[in-house]
């Protein structure tokens, strides 16, 4: 995996147009891969992306293995939401982001004036269904692997063996089998704002580094900037008109992968 663990090259579309924007450059964060068995990333975007999985057969070819974990939607939509407020790019409320997606989806003003607008398109980024067969339309079914994040959490270790096999790959012990880059708040508000602000003073001096050296500074730094925080939980009302609304595409992908989703569909 490369330092930058979502350089989103093969999305880039009106509603995602941050990351990596050449191939050379893409190609480049797996120079060091060497002789490895399997060399990967995660970016998320490609999932939403109605040209990614085009793009990643034209370019990797068709034997390329695509890993798809999928999160019980309402909890991905707050958490979504959630991460948004953290980095200060979201500040509607849950329910007023809810009802708001709409009228953004539609105002080419929005989209214009944001480099990653589909970060606000909650709803749609949870209708799962249509974004899989995207990828089972350009890909073999045995080289797609779809994993139930609820697997990854309460069964690392069967889930994390299932994944090699899948990849073809031999044994390896993890160190650990602990969550990563959990959900927080910020550390410093001073360091965000620099972090995430591309003209600031502060950024000047490391204009002398070379770009990829930039890039690992700034993954350091952002994650040295996180911490770990309580989420409230979600009202459940709003929980119950969502989990209504995701219901059909649900019970459509039960039958697409036969795995039972009941507590998808009920409000605990």
């Amino acid at each position: 995996m490369p330092y930058i663990k979502e350089p989103h090259y093969f999305s880039h579309t009106e509603d995602v147009s941050f990351g990596i924007k050449s191939l050379e450059d893409y190609l480049d964060l797996f120079s060091k891969a060497k002789a490895a068995k399997a060399v990967g990333e995660a970016s998320v975007m490609y999932l939403y992306s109605k040209n990614a999985s085009v793009k990643i057969k034209k370019t990797l070819g068709n034997k390329v293995k695509i890993i798809i974990i999928l999160r019980d939607p309402v909890q991905m939509i707050y958490s979504l939401w959630r991460h948004n407020v953290r980095y200060q790019i979201e500040h509607l409320s849950f329910e007023e982001a809810l009802a708001e997606e709409k009228v953004r989806f539609n105002l080419a003003e929005f989209r214009a004036n944001n480099t990653q607008p589909a970060v606000f398109f909650y709803c749609r980024r949870a209708l799962f269904v249509p974004q899989i067969r995207r990828y089972l339309e350009q890909f073999s079914h045995d080289n797609v692997l779809l994993v139930r994040f609820d697997d990854l959490r309460d069964f690392p270790e069967d889930t994390y063996r299932s994944i090699l096999e899948f990849l073809g790959l031999e044994w390896y012990e993890p160190s650990s089998y602990d969550a990563k880059n959990i959900g927080g708040t910020i550390r410093s508000q001073k360091l965000h704002d620099i972090l995430f602000n591309p003209d600031s003073v502060c950024r000047l001096p490391f204009k002398i580094f070379p770009k990829k050296f930039r890039r690992y500074l700034w993954v350091c730094a952002e994650l040295f900037n996180r911490k770990p925080g309580v989420a409230e939980k979600l009202d459940p009302e709003i929980e119950l008109k969502l989990r209504e609304f995701f219901l059909d595409d649900i019970n459509e992908l039960e039958k697409i992968t036969g795995w039972d989703l009941s507590k998808w569909k009920f409000v605990d």
